[in-house]
């Protein structure tokens, strides 16, 4: 027991508790609590400073309520999560109900109140009775420290004397409040897991229980320094050490982006069983702030947050549904991945909203399910909250038909806030976007269209990047340059009289590889697919490859110096968490 603690006072209102055809004996009063399995017992003073012989007994005849004080309120109490008060009566019981019929109140600094109604069946010996009273809403527990400065009162309207034999107050560990010595006012841990801090490496031995009790993965939250994001060959990274019970290291490399940031890790992606983690190699401007499990929500509404490297291996026999999943990305949460069974699937949810968005000569138009037959729309999607509602904007003005994983998508981003909904129900834009990929594309495509629409999603989300995508296009790229691009995006079907989506796939493109490949991408790949498509223009593309001979190069290291300086990530590797080889 922490017999030093600084004094503490609480108040309970216990009202109108009633018990029919009883009467008390006198008994001493005593108040026990227990926190973490321990038991700590509390002396109590009446504040009523009534007889002795009178203490404990609780009666509406009295004028008074008793009223009681906690004389020494351990530490560990005002840290823990109280559950619940637990009263235990005691008395010469002969049948009827113990009924709390109004309510019970803590005042002071935290106001609650509950009322509690139950039926009594004596105890064989015919003297004791428990009663426990939720404090939180639906049963939530109530921080122990909000309740300081208060005193413990009870009050009855009934006939007659019982007696209080005792009061617990039943709580549960203390939340994540573990500090790290060498940023004591940033760094906070689950309680659960030792941590052992040296310089630049935090050691986790217990892991295993945190990702057991509170879910599937464990959140990361740090901190680094912006100043850092200048030399995009120099990009900050840590290293993530997952021991197994077996004793065998995975070891993860961890890109980290400017600001404060969180990340997920789910170890079992990564390998089984781990019991550990070691958070090592850091650099001298990262700070990690707090290490938590995390849980995936059983309501399958709620989007999984997830890193873009888990988002390639999440095993859809994980999903909540069968035919698609939501998640969101834990750099931006505001945007929103749908990855879908197959391309059917996404074709349902995306092929009319994309011809109606972006492709060339049907802008603005809603398709029919006839017209839209033997049509291709993407194996891959990305849209952003003015396309979103300018479409349900005229499938709502014209009473259009659309399919029943549209009107889900209408309902996804209307939940999300991507769209919102006016006093005149017209749809307007909010914010982030939705993003898609197939677990029918094979792995290697998978990773690319990922990649390609985590460039979208950046572009979104960034707004310095986005403003440096577009002054490059419109003022670093001359007439025939932005000509070649619109030819290519033209011929891949999209509306090249849409200067945003123009700038867009600019970008997507360039960075939807590495910047070491973009010259053959675009000088070799993408150059013969359009010599290829347009024979006569053989000649042109030729003279316009002479004549720009670092054009997509150029692009390429301009656009990649933006995204890492606004993001952290370069062209091809939108991806945080990396294992490194031999681990």
């Amino acid at each position: 027991m922490a017999g030093s603690s600084i004094i503490r006072r609480m108040v309970v209102m216990a009202m109108a508790t009633i018990l029919t055809g009883c009467h008390a004996d006198v008994a001493a009063f005593r108040v026990s609590v227990r926190a973490a399995g321990d038991e700590y017992t509390l002396a109590l003073r009446d504040e009523s400073r009534r007889p002795l012989e009178e203490e404990a007994l609780v009666s509406g005849a009295l004028e008074d309520a008793p009223r009681f004080r906690i004389e020494a309120l351990p530490d560990e109490i005002e840290d823990a999560q109280i559950e619940m008060i637990e009263l235990e009566l005691s008395g010469d019981y002969r049948g009827g109900t113990v009924e709390i019929g109004g309510p019970i109140a803590f005042v002071g600094s935290y106001s609650r109140a509950v009322a509690l109604a139950a039926p009594y069946q004596p105890a064989p010996d015919g003297d004791t009775v428990i009663l426990r009273l939720s404090l939180g809403d639906a049963g939530a527990p109530v921080a122990g420290n909000a309740l300081r400065d208060a005193e413990l009162v009870f009050t009855a309207r009934a006939e007659g004397a019982y007696t209080i034999e005792g009061v617990r107050f039943l709580t549960q560990p203390p939340p994540p409040q573990v500090t790290l010595p060498d940023s004591p006012d940033t760094a906070v841990f689950d309680a659960r897991i030792p941590v052992v801090s040296e310089s630049g490496e935090w050691h986790f031995p217990n892991v295993a229980s945190l990702v057991a009790n509170d879910g599937d993965g464990l959140r990361l939250q740090y901190r680094m320094a912006q100043e850092r994001f200048n030399d995009r060959n120099d990009r900050p990274r840590i290293t993530l050490d997952l021991r197994g019970s077996d004793g065998e290291n995975r070891s993860l490399q961890l890109y980290v982006r400017p600001g404060a940031q969180n990340v997920i890790v789910r170890p079992a992606l990564w390998q089984d069983d781990t019991q550990s983690l070691t958070v090592r190699a850091a650099p001298e401007e990262f700070q990690l702030l707090q290490l938590a499990g995390t849980s995936v929500s059983e309501d399958s509404s709620v989007p999984i947050p997830i890193e873009m490297s888990e988002l390639l291996r999440f095993p859809a026999e994980q999903w909540r549904r069968d035919d698609f999943e939501l998640f969101t990305w834990t750099l931006y949460p505001d945007m929103l991945w749908i990855d879908t069974r197959d391309y059917e699937v996404q074709a349902r949810f995306f092929r009319r909203l994309a011809f109606f968005v972006e492709k060339r000569g049907f802008i603005g138009r809603l398709l029919t399910d006839a017209e839209l037959q033997g049509r291709h729309g993407w194996n891959a999607h990305n849209y952003r909250p003015e396309g979103l509602a300018d479409f349900f904007n005229a499938v709502r003005s014209t009473n259009f038909p659309i399919n029943e994983y549209e009107s889900q998508l209408r309902e996804i981003v209307l939940q999300r806030g991507i769209i919102v909904e006016d006093d005149e129900g017209r749809f307007l834009p909010g914010r982030g976007g939705v993003l898609s990929v197939s677990q029918q594309s094979f792995l290697e495509l998978r990773r690319l269209l990922i990649v390609h629409e985590a460039m979208h999603g950046a572009f979104y989300e960034e707004p310095t990047f986005r403003r440096a995508a577009f002054s490059y296009w419109d003022e670093l790229l001359d007439p025939r340059e932005r000509g070649f691009w619109s030819d290519f995006l033209s011929w891949m079907t999209y509306s090249p009289d849409d200067r945003y989506l123009m700038v867009n796939e600019f970008q997507a493109y360039l960075l939807q590889q590495s910047e070491r490949s973009v010259r053959w991408y675009f000088r070799s790949r993408t150059a013969d697919r359009l010599k290829n498509a347009y024979p006569q223009r053989v000649e042109q593309i030729n003279i316009f490859l002479r004549d720009y001979p670092t054009t997509f190069v150029d692009a390429g290291s301009a656009m990649n110096q933006a995204l890492f300086e606004a993001a952290g990530m370069v062209g091809g590797d939108p991806f945080c968490l990396q294992p490194l080889p031999d681990s």
